[in-house]
């Protein structure tokens, strides 16, 4: 079972397209908040990054949206 989780903040469209997303390819998520669920640092641990979301499908970095966006394509291909 595919396990995805999405590291975001507060008024972020990104992050909202990412749990869009997840939605209509009925994929369960956990949507991790900023300041409320993790520290930036926390993140930074995991991954070095620029922008937000940055999301981990089975806790492999996939990037952030445009990449998810991709990946999802990609297995819709095979």
């Amino acid at each position: 079972m595919m396990r995805v989780d999405i590291y975001g903040r507060k008024k972020c469209a990104y992050c909202k397209a990412a749990k869009t997303l997840c939605e209509v390819e009925k994929v369960n998520y956990n949507y991790h908040q900023l300041d409320e669920d993790y520290a930036i640092e926390e993140l930074f641990e995991k991954v070095q990054f620029k922008t937000f979301p940055q999301i981990f499908v089975n806790d492999v970095a996939v990037g952030g949206y445009t990449e998810f966006k991709k990946w999802f394509e990609k297995k819709e291909m095979r």
